[in-house]
């Protein structure tokens, strides 16, 4: 399986050939006829297969000069063939997508070997399938040879027991010479030990962890534990050591060892197969099922050399079995970790073509799946997606250790957490924090996931859809959301969700952890100024008044004054049926600086009631005094409070001031007081010496002959000054 870089890659190979729809091309590059029943799926073939959604118009073509297979699809996107990341190098040199207008054009480049190729169509999802098989049988390999001559796995020095095989061709028993084992003769014991809990697996997971390129499942056992009772292995040692020297013993010993092995006390099943080699080798290599138990505990022993005689043995004697396919695996394992911490682009084909095999137990099938993935899944998590299968099976069969199903749980977890959105993305990695509490991993599941949480987040406030944000919120596990805490911009888009949705006390609660955690104390003004006005909608007006406080008390207010969100929330605050005192003593000051400006009549009348009696509301009566009243209503409002502000300037010794007062409402249009008010400005002006504006005052009052009472005092008082 080869790999090239490409962004959003996606892949999905199939390794048999299902019924076909119409076909639209075939051809042959050698030139020979072919039909299709021809085709035989199995080892020596390969289907890529493109799922398009809906049906396409695609044509072929063969350039015999760079023997390329063209496959012309239109309309079509190159991003709907990211699947040609991944393509099988024993029949392809490489691939080409290209661009056409609205066309794409895929080149396949095949290698040059006598290959057919078959490209149609199916329905269910709409596909675009190519075939290529072998059209001539490859001679036949002799893997002894291959092996034999070579150094040890590990490249260590041979211990003094090993395994020595001579190559054969067949299993007679004419030309198989027995397997050779050289124990020293402490090595076999006289008497079998008690069963104790097998430490070495555990053991040299532990040891490799923390290697540097070692993968975390380099040294864990394969195959999933049967675990055995004490009671049971006591009983099956208590028989095999009667059986000592009889007939008997070989059967004995071999269910003692499988009995060990399939508990994970591989060190103690060590010694058990080996004298097992020694008592009957013949039936010993004729067995793949004791030559795979001797090859995986001298693996987990970090017996390199001794794994790797027992599996060659395995492979070159039982071609096509389970087991085989099982030791080949291991033996890439071994192949990889001789060469260092890099696997080799040859282990890489290896492994891939093990993982893709439908033949191949499943047990060989995940771990070559997850020698594949866990060197890449870090930076692309979506190569998981051509092993969907084998990781599905890992994670709800019985066929590996928990070491490996941990693997793949965390390659799926990491697959979704990327790949799927994020409300599932949490589920997946909820799930794989409750089964795997001590992966370390984990923390970088959660700050990815965080990292996706705060986009989509980002995404709507940025687009202002406040509703789906809500929407999105409701539907994540709270403690998804909990990293926006303590990022107050994550915080205020929350509660713009929740008030859009009409939660209000969902918003409060934010609100009040918004308060805390930002550090800008205008953000902070505007969100007291919030919580005022929610708590007053909840009917919890002490704690409205509590934050109101907060807001009248900061410097910053004072200073820099408040938002356009803060004054309108103050607004309906100081506004009936609230009408908050604090409310409206911070708006009169925001009207005193010049920050402000209202010109709503109801508003300021209802601030005039609060500012009453403070020397510094004059800029409010002034809006006052300058503000047009719509109808009759809003002029009486005007009228009474200018005149209950005139009287409260009389009171105060502020006779001028009075005076302007009292002469604005006797100017004001829709006035009923206006000969009171001119009379009352006439005294104001008089008082402060101010005589012709006193006349001209008294002058206005007397000619306004509807209100008798006032227009004859204002002649009176003409009558004096002559």
């Amino acid at each position: 399986m080869a790999f090239y870089s490409r962004k959003s890659c996606q892949v999905l190979l199939l390794g048999a050939l299902v019924p076909a729809a119409i076909a639209f091309g075939a051809g042959n590059p050698d030139g020979k006829s072919r039909t299709a029943e021809q085709f035989v799926p199995g080892k020596d073939s390969y289907r890529a297969s493109f799922e398009l959604s809906v049906p396409r118009r695609f044509a072929t073509r063969y350039l015999k000069d760079t023997r390329s297979l063209e496959i012309r699809v239109s309309p079509a996107k190159a991003d709907e063939f990211d699947v040609t990341r991944y393509y099988d190098t024993r029949y392809i040199h490489r691939v080409l997508v290209e661009v056409k207008n609205n066309d794409v054009v895929l080149s396949l480049q095949l290698k040059n070997a006598p290959v057919s190729w078959y490209v149609t169509h199916q329905d269910s999802p709409w596909r675009i399938v190519v075939d290529i098989w072998k059209t001539e049988p490859t001679a036949p390999r002799n893997v002894e040879q291959e092996w034999a001559w070579q150094d040890d796995a590990s490249g260590k020095t041979r211990e003094p027991a090993q395994v020595t095989v001579s190559p054969v061709k067949s299993p007679q028993p004419s030309t198989v010479r027995p397997v050779e084992i050289d124990l020293p003769d402490d090595a076999i014991p006289t008497a079998l030990p008690k069963n104790k809990a097998s430490q070495g697996e555990s053991a040299a997971v532990k040891n490799n962890a923390s290697a540097g390129g070692v993968l975390p499942t380099r040294h864990a056992r394969l195959e999933a534990l049967s675990p055995t009772t004490a009671d049971a292995l006591a009983g099956l040692e208590r028989r095999a050591g009667l059986d000592m020297g009889a007939v008997s013993e070989f059967d004995s010993l071999e269910k003692l060892a499988t009995a060990l092995y399939r508990s994970g006390a591989t060190q103690q099943a060590i010694p058990m197969l080996r004298r097992l080699a020694t008592l009957n080798a013949r039936r010993f290599q004729d067995s793949p099922r004791l030559l795979w138990m001797a090859g995986e505990s001298a693996y987990l022993a970090d017996k390199a050399d001794l794994a790797n005689d027992y599996l060659q043995t395995l492979r070159s004697r039982h071609p096509g079995q389970e087991h085989a396919a099982l030791a080949e695996f291991r033996l890439v394992d071994l192949q990889s970790a001789k060469q260092g911490d890099a696997v080799s682009a040859d282990a890489r084909d290896k492994y891939s073509e093990l993982s893709l095999n439908d033949k191949a137990p499943w047990a060989a099938r995940i771990g070559a799946a997850v020698r594949l993935l866990e060197p890449v899944v870090a930076a692309r998590p979506e190569a998981a997606r051509a092993h969907q299968a084998a990781l599905q099976s890992c994670l709800n069969g019985n066929y590996v250790s928990e070491q490996f199903r941990q693997t793949c749980a965390y390659i799926q977890t990491k697959f979704a957490v990327s790949q799927s959105d994020a409300v599932s993305a949490d589920a997946a990695l909820q799930r794989f924090k409750t089964r795997y509490a001590a992966d370390p991993r984990t923390a970088v599941l959660e700050s990815e996931l965080s990292n996706r949480v705060r986009f989509v987040i980002e995404e709507y406030s940025k687009k202002k859809e406040y509703t789906a944000l809500a929407e999105f919120e409701r539907s994540a596990r709270p403690g998804m959301l909990e990293f926006t805490l303590r990022e107050p911009e994550l915080l205020m888009a929350r509660v713009e969700g929740w008030l859009a949705a009409g939660e209000t006390k969902k918003a409060l609660a934010l609100l009040q952890v918004f308060a805390s955690a930002t550090t800008d104390e205008t953000k902070r003004n505007e969100a007291f100024a919030l919580m005022a006005q929610l708590n007053l909608k909840l009917k919890q007006n002490e704690r409205a008044e509590a934050a109101l406080k907060k807001l009248f008390n900061s410097d910053v207010r004072k200073n820099n004054g408040l938002t356009d969100r803060a004054t309108s929330a103050l607004r309906e605050a100081a506004r009936t049926p609230y009408a908050s005192k604090t409310a409206q003593l911070i708006l009169i000051d925001e009207l005193k600086f010049g920050r402000y400006v209202e010109r709503d009549v109801g508003v300021l009348a209802e601030l005039s009631v609060a500012a009453r009696g403070r020397e510094d509301a004059d800029k409010l009566f002034d809006t006052l005094m300058t503000t047009a009243p719509r109808n009759d209503d809003e002029a009486r409002q005007i009228e009474t409070t200018l005149m209950q502000y005139a009287d409260d300037l009389r009171g105060n010794g502020r006779l001028a001031k009075a005076g302007d007062v009292y002469l604005a409402v006797s100017n004001m249009g829709q006035t009923s007081k206006k000969a009171e008010a001119a009379y009352k400005a006439g005294l104001m002006y008089a008082r402060a010496g101010m005589v012709e504006k006193a006349k001209t005052a008294w002058q206005l009052s007397a000619a306004d002959v509807t209100d008798k009472k006032f227009s004859s005092l204002a002649s009176e008082r003409l009558e004096r000054i002559r």
